[in-house]
Protein backbone atom coordinates (compact mmCIF):
# COMPACT_ATOMS: atom_id res chain seq x y z
CA UNK A 1 0.00 0.00 0.00
CA UNK A 2 1.33 3.38 -1.04
CA UNK A 3 2.18 5.63 1.89
CA UNK A 4 0.28 8.92 2.04
CA UNK A 5 2.56 11.96 1.90
CA UNK A 6 0.97 14.29 4.45
CA UNK A 7 3.70 16.90 3.91
CA UNK A 8 2.70 17.39 0.28
CA UNK A 9 -0.97 17.50 1.20
CA UNK A 10 -0.32 20.14 3.88
CA UNK A 11 1.81 22.17 1.48
CA UNK A 12 -0.90 22.00 -1.20
CA UNK A 13 -3.54 23.16 1.27
CA UNK A 14 -1.34 26.11 2.28
CA UNK A 15 -0.83 27.07 -1.38
CA UNK A 16 -4.59 26.94 -2.02
CA UNK A 17 -5.35 28.98 1.12
CA UNK A 18 -2.76 31.57 0.12
CA UNK A 19 -4.17 31.85 -3.40
CA UNK A 20 -7.73 32.20 -2.10
CA UNK A 21 -6.72 34.84 0.45
CA UNK A 22 -4.69 36.74 -2.15
CA UNK A 23 -7.54 36.82 -4.66
CA UNK A 24 -10.38 37.07 -2.14
CA UNK A 25 -11.59 40.54 -3.26
CA UNK A 26 -11.91 39.34 -6.87
CA UNK A 27 -13.52 36.04 -5.85
CA UNK A 28 -16.00 37.78 -3.53
CA UNK A 29 -16.90 40.32 -6.21
CA UNK A 30 -17.49 37.58 -8.78
CA UNK A 31 -19.58 35.64 -6.26
CA UNK A 32 -21.59 38.78 -5.52
CA UNK A 33 -22.26 39.48 -9.19
CA UNK A 34 -23.31 35.87 -9.80
CA UNK A 35 -25.49 36.08 -6.69
CA UNK A 36 -27.22 39.21 -7.98
CA UNK A 37 -27.96 37.39 -11.22
CA UNK A 38 -29.39 34.48 -9.24
CA UNK A 39 -31.42 36.98 -7.21
CA UNK A 40 -32.99 38.35 -10.38
CA UNK A 41 -33.89 34.80 -11.50
CA UNK A 42 -35.33 33.83 -8.10
CA UNK A 43 -37.30 37.08 -8.00
CA UNK A 44 -38.83 36.24 -11.36
CA UNK A 45 -39.73 32.75 -10.10
CA UNK A 46 -41.20 34.17 -6.88
CA UNK A 47 -43.36 36.70 -8.72
CA UNK A 48 -45.94 34.02 -9.58
CA UNK A 49 -46.22 32.93 -5.96
CA UNK A 50 -46.72 36.51 -4.75
CA UNK A 51 -49.29 37.14 -7.48
CA UNK A 52 -51.28 34.05 -6.38
CA UNK A 53 -51.22 35.21 -2.75
CA UNK A 54 -52.45 38.70 -3.65
CA UNK A 55 -55.16 37.27 -5.96
CA UNK A 56 -56.41 35.00 -3.15
CA UNK A 57 -56.42 37.95 -0.77
CA UNK A 58 -58.37 40.09 -3.24
CA UNK A 59 -60.92 37.31 -3.83
CA UNK A 60 -61.38 36.90 -0.09
CA UNK A 61 -61.99 40.62 0.33
CA UNK A 62 -64.54 40.65 -2.47
CA UNK A 63 -66.39 37.71 -0.90
CA UNK A 64 -66.32 39.46 2.47
CA UNK A 65 -67.86 42.58 0.94
CA UNK A 66 -70.62 40.51 -0.66
CA UNK A 67 -71.41 38.85 2.70
CA UNK A 68 -71.59 42.25 4.42
CA UNK A 69 -73.92 43.58 1.74
CA UNK A 70 -76.28 40.58 2.09
CA UNK A 71 -76.21 40.82 5.89
CA UNK A 72 -77.19 44.51 5.77
CA UNK A 73 -80.29 44.00 3.59
CA UNK A 74 -83.37 45.06 5.72
CA UNK A 75 -85.81 42.48 4.30
CA UNK A 76 -83.81 39.71 2.65
CA UNK A 77 -85.57 37.38 0.25
CA UNK A 78 -85.15 33.63 0.23
CA UNK A 79 -82.69 33.99 -2.62
CA UNK A 80 -80.66 36.50 -0.58
CA UNK A 81 -80.67 34.17 2.40
CA UNK A 82 -79.60 31.24 0.24
CA UNK A 83 -76.82 33.27 -1.38
CA UNK A 84 -75.63 34.46 2.04
CA UNK A 85 -75.61 30.91 3.37
CA UNK A 86 -73.62 29.69 0.37
CA UNK A 87 -71.05 32.50 0.70
CA UNK A 88 -70.63 31.99 4.43
CA UNK A 89 -70.21 28.26 3.90
CA UNK A 90 -67.39 28.71 1.37
CA UNK A 91 -65.80 31.74 3.09
CA UNK A 92 -62.69 31.28 5.22
CA UNK A 93 -61.27 34.50 6.70
CA UNK A 94 -57.64 35.15 5.81
CA UNK A 95 -55.56 36.26 8.74
CA UNK A 96 -53.01 39.03 8.26
CA UNK A 97 -50.30 36.94 9.92
CA UNK A 98 -50.88 34.17 7.40
CA UNK A 99 -50.58 36.59 4.48
CA UNK A 100 -47.32 37.94 5.87
CA UNK A 101 -46.00 34.40 6.43
CA UNK A 102 -46.91 33.30 2.91
CA UNK A 103 -45.34 36.37 1.28
CA UNK A 104 -42.21 35.99 3.42
CA UNK A 105 -41.92 32.37 2.33
CA UNK A 106 -42.37 33.30 -1.33
CA UNK A 107 -39.64 35.98 -1.31
CA UNK A 108 -37.29 34.33 1.20
CA UNK A 109 -34.97 32.82 -1.43
CA UNK A 110 -34.31 36.01 -3.49
CA UNK A 111 -34.03 38.15 -0.35
CA UNK A 112 -31.51 35.76 1.21
CA UNK A 113 -29.43 35.36 -1.96
CA UNK A 114 -29.55 39.11 -2.67
CA UNK A 115 -28.48 39.96 0.88
CA UNK A 116 -25.57 37.52 0.74
CA UNK A 117 -24.52 38.89 -2.67
CA UNK A 118 -24.48 42.47 -1.39
CA UNK A 119 -22.56 41.37 1.71
CA UNK A 120 -20.06 39.56 -0.53
CA UNK A 121 -19.42 42.68 -2.63
CA UNK A 122 -19.22 44.85 0.49
CA UNK A 123 -16.73 42.43 2.07
CA UNK A 124 -14.58 42.47 -1.08
CA UNK A 125 -14.50 46.28 -0.90
CA UNK A 126 -13.63 46.14 2.80
CA UNK A 127 -10.71 43.76 2.20
CA UNK A 128 -9.42 45.73 -0.79
CA UNK A 129 -9.79 49.05 1.05
CA UNK A 130 -7.77 47.71 3.99
CA UNK A 131 -5.05 46.58 1.60
CA UNK A 132 -4.97 50.02 -0.02
CA UNK A 133 -4.75 51.70 3.39
CA UNK A 134 -1.90 49.42 4.42
CA UNK A 135 -0.15 50.08 1.10
CA UNK A 136 -0.64 53.83 1.54
CA UNK A 137 0.84 53.61 5.05
CA UNK A 138 3.85 51.69 3.71
CA UNK A 139 4.28 54.23 0.90
CA UNK A 140 4.09 57.11 3.38
CA UNK A 141 6.78 55.46 5.52
CA UNK A 142 9.02 54.84 2.50
CA UNK A 143 8.48 58.42 1.29
CA UNK A 144 9.33 59.85 4.69
CA UNK A 145 12.47 57.71 4.86
CA UNK A 146 13.49 58.81 1.35
CA UNK A 147 12.94 62.47 2.28
CA UNK A 148 15.09 62.01 5.39
CA UNK A 149 18.03 60.55 3.44
CA UNK A 150 17.64 63.23 0.77
CA UNK A 151 17.93 66.01 3.38
CA UNK A 152 20.80 64.21 5.09
CA UNK A 153 22.73 63.88 1.81
CA UNK A 154 22.23 67.57 1.00
CA UNK A 155 23.28 68.59 4.52
CA UNK A 156 26.44 66.44 4.49
CA UNK A 157 27.55 66.86 0.87
CA UNK A 158 25.75 69.92 -0.48
CA UNK A 159 23.07 70.63 -3.06
CA UNK A 160 25.44 70.36 -6.02
CA UNK A 161 26.62 66.87 -5.08
CA UNK A 162 23.04 65.76 -4.54
CA UNK A 163 22.14 66.97 -8.05
CA UNK A 164 24.96 64.89 -9.50
CA UNK A 165 24.06 61.91 -7.35
CA UNK A 166 20.34 61.96 -8.20
CA UNK A 167 20.85 62.24 -11.95
CA UNK A 168 20.36 58.77 -13.48
CA UNK A 169 23.79 58.11 -14.98
CA UNK A 170 26.92 56.11 -14.28
CA UNK A 171 30.54 56.03 -15.38
CA UNK A 172 31.99 53.20 -17.40
CA UNK A 173 35.27 52.57 -19.17
CA UNK A 174 34.82 52.10 -22.90
CA UNK A 175 36.25 53.01 -26.30
CA UNK A 176 34.97 56.36 -27.63
CA UNK A 177 35.50 58.43 -30.75
CA UNK A 178 36.57 62.06 -30.67
CA UNK A 179 35.59 64.71 -33.23
CA UNK A 180 38.29 63.50 -35.62
CA UNK A 181 37.10 59.89 -35.37
CA UNK A 182 40.06 58.74 -33.31
CA UNK A 183 39.22 55.97 -30.86
CA UNK A 184 40.48 56.15 -27.28
CA UNK A 185 39.70 54.19 -24.11
CA UNK A 186 38.45 56.36 -21.25
CA UNK A 187 35.93 56.67 -18.42
CA UNK A 188 32.75 58.23 -19.74
CA UNK A 189 29.20 58.88 -18.56
CA UNK A 190 26.32 56.72 -19.71
CA UNK A 191 22.61 57.30 -19.22
CA UNK A 192 20.58 55.03 -16.96
CA UNK A 193 17.18 54.06 -18.30
CA UNK A 194 15.67 53.40 -14.88
CA UNK A 195 12.29 54.90 -13.97
CA UNK A 196 12.67 58.31 -12.36
CA UNK A 197 9.78 60.36 -10.94
CA UNK A 198 11.75 63.60 -10.92
CA UNK A 199 12.93 63.80 -14.52
CA UNK A 200 13.94 62.13 -17.78
CA UNK A 201 16.51 62.53 -20.53
CA UNK A 202 15.11 64.55 -23.41
CA UNK A 203 16.42 62.17 -26.05
CA UNK A 204 13.57 59.84 -24.96
CA UNK A 205 11.10 62.44 -26.22
CA UNK A 206 9.31 62.30 -29.56
CA UNK A 207 10.15 66.02 -29.91
CA UNK A 208 13.89 65.47 -29.57
CA UNK A 209 16.06 66.93 -32.34
CA UNK A 210 19.36 65.05 -32.41
CA UNK A 211 21.04 67.66 -34.63
CA UNK A 212 19.83 70.86 -32.91
CA UNK A 213 20.70 71.18 -29.22
CA UNK A 214 19.55 74.81 -29.07
CA UNK A 215 16.11 73.86 -30.38
CA UNK A 216 15.76 71.26 -27.62
CA UNK A 217 16.60 73.84 -24.97
CA UNK A 218 14.11 76.35 -26.39
CA UNK A 219 11.38 73.73 -26.69
CA UNK A 220 11.72 72.73 -23.03
CA UNK A 221 11.67 76.37 -21.92
CA UNK A 222 8.47 77.05 -23.89
CA UNK A 223 6.73 74.01 -22.41
CA UNK A 224 7.64 75.09 -18.89
CA UNK A 225 5.64 78.29 -19.40
CA UNK A 226 2.67 76.33 -20.77
CA UNK A 227 2.65 73.94 -17.83
CA UNK A 228 3.01 76.66 -15.20
CA UNK A 229 0.04 78.51 -16.70
CA UNK A 230 -2.03 75.30 -16.67
CA UNK A 231 -1.18 74.68 -13.01
CA UNK A 232 -2.15 78.26 -12.13
CA UNK A 233 -5.39 78.03 -14.15
CA UNK A 234 -6.60 74.59 -12.98
CA UNK A 235 -5.07 74.42 -9.53
CA UNK A 236 -3.52 71.01 -10.24
CA UNK A 237 -1.20 69.36 -12.74
CA UNK A 238 -0.74 65.62 -13.31
CA UNK A 239 2.67 64.15 -14.09
CA UNK A 240 1.28 62.62 -17.28
CA UNK A 241 0.32 66.10 -18.48
CA UNK A 242 3.96 67.13 -18.11
CA UNK A 243 5.10 64.01 -19.92
CA UNK A 244 2.59 64.66 -22.72
CA UNK A 245 3.81 68.22 -23.29
CA UNK A 246 7.46 67.14 -23.34
CA UNK A 247 6.80 64.20 -25.66
CA UNK A 248 7.52 61.44 -23.14
CA UNK A 249 5.50 58.25 -22.81
CA UNK A 250 2.78 58.18 -20.18
CA UNK A 251 3.17 56.09 -17.03
CA UNK A 252 0.61 54.49 -14.72
CA UNK A 253 1.64 56.46 -11.66
CA UNK A 254 1.59 59.65 -13.74
CA UNK A 255 -2.22 59.50 -13.76
CA UNK A 256 -2.39 59.89 -9.96
CA UNK A 257 0.59 61.99 -8.88
CA UNK A 258 1.49 65.58 -9.70
CA UNK A 259 1.31 69.05 -8.18
CA UNK A 260 -1.34 71.39 -6.76
CA UNK A 261 -1.46 75.17 -6.57
CA UNK A 262 0.20 74.95 -3.16
CA UNK A 263 3.32 73.38 -4.74
CA UNK A 264 6.07 75.00 -6.72
CA UNK A 265 6.66 73.65 -10.21
CA UNK A 266 9.38 74.34 -12.72
CA UNK A 267 11.49 72.49 -15.27
CA UNK A 268 15.25 72.47 -14.81
CA UNK A 269 17.55 71.66 -17.71
CA UNK A 270 20.68 69.81 -16.62
CA UNK A 271 23.03 69.61 -19.59
CA UNK A 272 25.72 66.97 -19.92
CA UNK A 273 27.72 64.99 -22.42
CA UNK A 274 27.07 61.29 -22.70
CA UNK A 275 28.32 58.49 -24.92
CA UNK A 276 26.00 57.05 -27.51
CA UNK A 277 26.42 53.30 -26.84
CA UNK A 278 25.66 52.53 -30.49
CA UNK A 279 28.13 54.86 -32.21
CA UNK A 280 30.57 55.51 -29.34
CA UNK A 281 30.33 59.27 -29.95
CA UNK A 282 30.03 61.90 -27.22
CA UNK A 283 26.80 63.86 -27.56
CA UNK A 284 25.27 66.72 -25.58
CA UNK A 285 22.13 65.68 -23.74
CA UNK A 286 19.61 67.38 -21.47
CA UNK A 287 18.16 65.83 -18.36
CA UNK A 288 14.79 67.52 -17.82
CA UNK A 289 14.15 67.64 -14.07
CA UNK A 290 11.00 68.76 -12.27
CA UNK A 291 9.92 69.13 -8.66
CA UNK A 292 9.11 65.87 -6.91
CA UNK A 293 5.41 65.04 -7.52
CA UNK A 294 3.04 63.63 -4.90
CA UNK A 295 -0.36 61.94 -4.79
CA UNK A 296 -3.06 64.44 -5.87
CA UNK A 297 -5.78 62.16 -7.33
CA UNK A 298 -8.21 62.87 -4.46
CA UNK A 299 -7.56 66.63 -4.62
CA UNK A 300 -8.75 67.08 -8.20
CA UNK A 301 -12.22 68.52 -8.91
CA UNK A 302 -13.35 66.23 -11.74
CA UNK A 303 -16.42 68.36 -12.41
CA UNK A 304 -13.98 70.93 -13.80
CA UNK A 305 -12.56 68.31 -16.17
CA UNK A 306 -15.97 67.17 -17.40
CA UNK A 307 -17.41 70.67 -17.55
CA UNK A 308 -20.43 70.09 -15.29
CA UNK A 309 -21.27 69.24 -11.70
CA UNK A 310 -21.25 65.59 -10.77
Amino acid sequence: MKKINFTKITRSIKVVNHSVAKNSPLLLTIAGVIGLGATAYLTYKSAGKVTKITDDLEASRNKEEQILELQNIPDPTDEDKEALETLEKDYTPIKRTEVVRHIAGAVAAPVLVGSLSICSIALSYYILNNRVLNLAASLATATAQNAYFEKKFKRDYGEEEYTKFSQPSHEEEMIVKDEKGKETKKHVKLQDRDMNLTGEYFDHSTEYASDDHAYNQQFIASKEQVLQERLFRNGWLFLNEVRDELGFERTRDGAMIGWTAADSFNLVQRPGRFVDPTTGEMKPQIFVAWNKPHYIYDDVEYKDILGYNI
